[in-house]
C-alpha cells in the first residue's frame, strides 16, 4: 500500500498545477483502490484463515472421533468384560449348583440305600422272628396235642373198659351215660356221682363255649342279620332245648347223620394230609369221596329206618368190613387208586409243564 502511495505521489507532483481540478476524482480513485486492496487483503486473509480453520476443525473432529472411538472401545471393552464376568459367574454358579445337586443326589441315594437296607433287614428280621414264632408255636401246639391225645386216649380206654366190664352192674342200660352213672354209683357212691358230674360239666363247658363261638362267628359272617352276639344267644338256647330231649332220643336222631358225616370226614382228613403229593388233587378227591359218600348216605338212610334203601344195603352188605360199619373203606381205597392213576405222578406233571 505504501509503495502505491509513493508512486502515485511522484507521478502526480509535476501535474499539480494543471490538475488542480482533478484532485477530488483522484482521491476517490485512491480510496476506491484502497478499499479494493483492503477487500482483497481481507479476502486473502479470510481465504488464508479458512484452510487453517478447516484444518483446526478437521483436527478437532478427528480428535473428537478418536476420543469417541476410545470411549466406545472402552465401553465395549467394559461391557465385554462384564459379559465375560457374568458368563464366568453363571458358569461357576451352574457348576456349583451341579456339584451341589450331585452331592445332594448322592446323599439321597446313600440315605435311600441305607433306608432300603434297613427295611430289608427289618423285613428279614421280622420274617425270621415270625418263622421262629411259628416253629415255636407249632412245637408247643404239637406238644399240647400230644398231651391232649394221650389224656383223651386214657379217658376213652377207661370208658371202654367200664363198658366191657359193667354188664352185671348196668344190665339193660339204654346208653353209655346210664352205664357210667350206674357204675360210678356202685363203686364210689353218691360222692362219686358228684365228682363225675363236676368232671363232665367242666369238660363239656369248654366244648360248648368253642362250638357257640364258632357258630356265632360263622353265621355273623355269612348272614349278618342278628350279629355275633345274637347268633351266640340263639345257638345257646336251641342247644339247651335239644339237650333236654334226653340222650336216647338224641342218639336216635343223630346216629343216621353221624353215619353219613363220619366216613366223609375221615376220608377228607386222610386226603388233606397228602394233598401236596397229588399231581391233580381235585381228581383224587373226587374219585375217593364219591364212593364213600354214596355208601355213607345209604347207611344213614338205613339207620333212619327208611325201607326203600334196603335193596342197596343187601347189595353192598357183602363188602369187606361192612359188618364192622366200615364198608365204605374198600370202595374209598379203590377210588383213591383210580384217582392217582388218572392224575399221574407229580414228577411227570412238573416235567410236562
Amino acid at each position: 500500500m505504501e509503495k502505491l502511495e509513493m508512486e502515485f505521489t511522484r507521478s502526480a507532483a509535476p501535474k499539480k498545477a494543471g490538475a488542480a481540478k482533478k484532485k477530488p476524482a483522484a482521491k476517490k480513485t485512491v480510496a476506491k483502490k484502497k478499499t479494493t486492496a483492503r477487500k482483497s487483503t481481507a479476502k486473502k486473509t479470510v481465504a488464508k484463515k479458512k484452510p487453517a480453520a478447516r484444518k483446526t476443525t478437521a483436527k478437532k473432529a478427528v480428535a473428537k472421533k478418536k476420543t469417541t472411538a476410545r470411549k466406545s472401545t472402552a465401553k465395549k471393552t467394559v461391557a465385554k468384560k462384564k459379559t465375560t464376568a457374568r458368563k464366568s459367574t453363571a458358569k461357576k454358579t451352574v457348576a456349583k449348583k451341579k456339584t451341589t445337586a450331585r452331592k445332594s443326589t448322592a446323599k439321597k441315594t446313600v440315605a435311600k440305600k441305607k433306608t432300603t437296607a434297613r427295611k430289608s433287614t427289618a423285613k428279614k428280621t421280622a420274617a425270621k422272628k415270625k418263622t421262629t414264632a411259628r416253629k415255636s408255636t407249632a412245637k408247643k401246639t404239637v406238644a399240647k396235642k400230644k398231651t391232649t391225645a394221650l389224656g383223651l386216649s386214657v379217658v376213652y380206654i377207661v370208658l371202654s373198659y367200664l363198658g366191657a366190664t359193667s354188664y352185671a352192674i348196668a344190665a339193660g342200660a339204654e346208653n353209655g351215660a346210664r352205664i357210667l352213672n350206674l357204675y360210678i354209683t356202685a363203686v364210689f357212691g353218691d360222692w362219686g356221682m358228684i365228682i363225675l358230674a363236676l368232671t363232665i360239666g367242666l369238660a363239656c363247658l369248654t366244648t360248648s363255649v368253642g362250638l357257640m363261638t364258632a357258630c356265632g362267628e360263622y353265621f355273623a359272617e355269612v348272614l349278618p342279620v342278628m350279629g355275633y352276639r345274637g347268633y351266640v344267644v340263639l345257638c345257646t338256647i336251641v342247644s339247651a332245648l335239644i339237650a333236654n330231649m334226653g340222650l336216647t332220643e338224641l342218639l336216635a336222631v343223630t346216629i343216621p347223620a353221624l353215619l353219613v358225616v363220619y366216613p366223609i370226614a375221615i376220608a377228607l382228613i386222610m386226603l388233606c394230609l397228602f394233598r401236596e403229593r397229588f399231581a391233580q388233587p381235585g381228581v383224587v378227591f373226587a374219585f375217593t369221596l364219591l364212593p364213600v359218600l354214596a355208601i355213607s348216605i345209604v347207611d344213614g338212610l338205613s339207620a333212619a329206618g327208611l325201607s326203600f334203601v334196603q335193596p342197596l344195603v343187601d347189595v353192598y352188605s357183602h363188602l369187606p368190613l361192612q359188618s364192622s360199619g366200615l364198608g365204605w373203606m374198600v370202595p374209598g381205597v379203590a377210588g383213591f387208586v383210580i384217582g392217582m392213576l388218572k392224575s399221574g405222578s407229580p414228577v411227570r406233571q412238573e416235567s410236562l409243564a
